[in-house]
């Protein structure tokens, strides 16, 4: 607490921002007191000059705890979000998390991102002061923008969703990303777009490389060189467009990565969706086999045992205890799945019951539209003898 009170960089919790505003206002009694005196006006003024400089100092890393600039503490009443709400939880654009919470995870994200590559981090202390000693890895990529698909996005966003289509989003957990035109092309001397992906360690970079080496797309759009390392990279005018947090998640504004990243994901979802539907005949054309027949209009029915394992076969599970129907394992995640809910609605129809008294079967139809009322329960009853049915 307190490390670097009069610098406008890094982040502090609520609870030093709070102990600063009472600080300052401590301090600014004090000084108006001596003030009221009349006795060195000079000074105290010159008093002034850093007692406001060490809060708007403490402010603004206050704002940065939050994920926003320092400007924002000029905005009318959000001190009270400076001085109550919680941080942003892992590393942000801005640092690291001055309660630890992330920080400390740092081991376990580069043991399930990159097994074989051995920490740089020093241990970490149990409280926000925990200082890590991190070997930055950076790779670059240039594409021709000449050759690259722009007709339904910018140049930038149609690079990164080359990009995603090729790496996984865990790898980049705790990346930088930058963008932007080279250099050479802002001077007229190439047509390059320039993406820039940066690790607080190292050993991802290889593996970043190595994805997209063997990616056909990328290389059909890549300019030559095909990348660049740390050392060209700080040479181009990149600009910031976001960061990953350990767990995966974008922790700032991203402008072209993030909305190619969403529309990759989006894309592969429906791609998904499109085979598992060309791999299913229409609703006719499943395979369902009854076992019964309603004794009313000779329908062939499903009893109980049948029904709950054709459900089953084919990506559906009854919820007993809300008598429902719904979409069960690898199928829950599908945006469409109103094939499914019209099969559910058919294997409904399909269901059997049972007189409860005389045995016979019905189908659920003809007992929905057609059965009289049962004389206690209220529910359907049995054309026959009007007892009361379940599920055969």
């Amino acid at each position: 607490m307190f490390q670097k009170p009069f610098s406008f960089e890094g982040r502090i919790r609520r609870s030093e921002y709070g102990i600063s505003v009472i600080i300052y206002i401590v301090v600014a009694l004090i000084i108006n007191v001596i003030g009221a005196t009349g006795k060195g006006a000079a000074v105290i003024f010159i008093a002034y000059i850093p007692l406001l400089w060490f809060l708007w100092a403490q402010g603004a890393k206050r704002c940065h705890d939050r994920g926003n600039s320092g400007w924002y503490q000029i905005i009318p009443f959000y001190v009270f979000w400076m001085l109550f709400a919680d941080s942003n939880n892992w590393i942000n654009e801005y640092g690291l998390n001055p309660k630890g919470i992330g920080n400390q995870e740092m081991k376990k994200a580069e043991q399930i991102i990159s097994p074989n590559v051995q920490s740089t981090n020093t241990a970490f202390k149990a409280d926000h002061s925990a200082q890590v000693v991190l070997q930055p890895d950076s790779i670059g990529l240039r594409f021709d923008i000449s050759k690259v698909d722009d007709s339904k996005c910018g140049y930038g966003e149609a690079c990164w969703k080359i990009f995603w289509q090729a790496v996984d989003l865990k790898i980049l957990a705790g990346a930088i990303l930058r963008d932007g035109d080279s250099n050479a092309t802002l001077e007229h001397n190439e047509n390059v777009y320039c993406l820039s992906i940066t690790w607080p360690t190292s050993g991802r970079a290889s593996d970043v490389r190595k994805m997209l080496e063997k990616f056909e797309p990328y290389k059909q759009v890549a300019a030559n060189p095909n990348f660049i390392d740390a050392g060209q990279l700080v040479k181009e005018p990149l600009v910031d467009d976001g960061m990953i947090d350990l767990a995966g998640h974008f922790v700032s504004k991203s402008y072209r990565a993030l909305p190619a990243l969403e529309k990759v994901q989006k894309e592969n979802q429906q791609e998904q969706l499109k085979s598992y539907s060309e791999s299913v005949t229409n609703l006719q054309g499943f395979d369902i086999k009854t076992d019964m027949k309603c004794e009313r209009c000779s329908k062939s029915i499903l009893s109980r045992e049948k029904f709950l394992k054709e459900l089953t076969n084919h990506g559906l599970k009854f919820n007993q205890q809300t008598n429902s129907i719904t979409v069960s394992g690898s199928f829950s995640g599908y945006s469409d799945v109103s094939k499914l809910q019209k099969l559910a609605q058919e294997l409904e129809q399909l269901s059997a019951l049972k007189c409860n008294n005389c045995g016979k079967i019905y189908c659920l139809t003809c007992l929905f539209n057609y059965a009289p009322r049962h004389a206690t329960s209220g529910g359907k009853a049995c054309f026959s003898c009007s007892g009361s049915v379940s599920h055969a």
